[in-house]
């Protein structure tokens, strides 16, 4: 049976003319959807007040969260800052399945649908009267109110900063705070590759790649670091570092496309390590289960079949 797949596999590999390596992205931070949390307990670099911003985040829904407050069904929060008050919060959460940005007293269910087990790069903007959300580099939403007051102290990965529970179960990763709202442009350019840490208007940027322990660093200049979890102990409600598999699931060669070229990384890579157990973090390693094998190639293929684009 193995020999015949393998078969199969050197003849597309090889009627793709490719042969590359997958582009590592590290380690992600994964919630279990219970009572994980990471948290910045001092962020003094967050934009405050009506000053302009971007909020970026890759996540990975694993199981939807259901919390009801009276008006919606909420689905969990992915980061929450700033205080408990009208106009003074600043949440991206998920709302009824969907993409969700609140501020109480101006919480926005976006209508954008997001599916679970699927890697997806949001972005936030304020510009100090329009709020706009982007999905992998594309603008999907966006809507005028009056202006924020949002407070700055603590930032929160996981859960309702102010609130207890509104857990968020997935992955994180690459999460970055600008002082400013970005473009489109800027947003699609960046969205599939690491940022330089010293990039004016970054005022904040956890990659979670740091090495197991309770820390969670920030690479930009402002040192706004965190714990995984409240305290410097590892403790239940820690969320655990999994290996990050590439934000676009199948994208081995990030062109914003799951193509042949692709499917030719993966060929190349998986028939030299497929069976082993890898000692560092590859994109491969689909279902995370420590091995690059079927499992990892049949969910490659599910993507790959269905030809997923990224909306022009």
């Amino acid at each position: 049976m193995k020999s015949s797949v393998i078969k199969y596999l050197l003849v597309l590999s090889s009627l793709c003319h490719m042969s590359a390596s997958a582009a590592n992205w590290g380690c992600a931070l994964e919630f279990d959807g219970n009572d994980d949390y990471a948290v910045i307990p001092v962020f003094a670099a967050a934009p405050s007040g009506n000053a302009p911003y971007t909020m970026e985040v890759w996540i990975n829904i694993l199981e939807w969260r259901n919390y009801f407050n009276g008006v919606d069904w909420y689905n969990g929060f992915i980061i929450s800052r700033g205080s408990e008050g009208p106009l003074i919060g600043n949440h991206l959460c998920l709302v009824s399945k969907h993409i969700g940005l609140t501020h109480w007293g101006r919480d926005t269910d976006t209508q954008y649908p997001v599916e679970l087990d699927r890697w997806y790069h949001v972005s936030a903007t304020w510009d100090g009267a329009n709020e706009s959300l982007y999905i992998n580099g594309d603008k999907v939403w966006t809507k005028s109110f009056s202006p924020l007051s949002v407070g700055g102290g603590t930032l929160t990965f996981g859960k309702h900063n102010n609130i207890a529970g509104y857990w968020f179960c997935g992955q994180l990763d690459e999460v970055r705070i600008w002082n400013y709202a970005r473009t489109r442009e800027q947003i699609k350019n960046t969205c599939l590759s690491t940022v330089d840490p010293n990039t004016p208007g970054l005022a904040g940027y956890w990659n979670f790649d740091e090495p197991d322990d309770q820390t969670i660093r920030d690479s930009s200049p402002n040192g706004n670091h965190g714990t995984l979890g409240p305290t410097n102990n590892p403790e239940q409600n820690d969320p655990k570092r999994v290996c990050s598999t590439l934000p676009l699931t199948g994208d081995f060669i990030p062109d914003l496309t799951v193509n042949c070229d692709d499917l030719a990384a993966f060929c190349t890579l998986w028939l030299t390590q497929a069976g082993m157990c890898p000692n560092h973090c590859t994109g491969m390693d689909l279902n995370h289960d420590g091995f690059i094998n079927l499992p990892d190639f049949a969910r490659f293929a599910r993507h790959w079949m269905s030809s997923f684009l990224l909306p022009e």
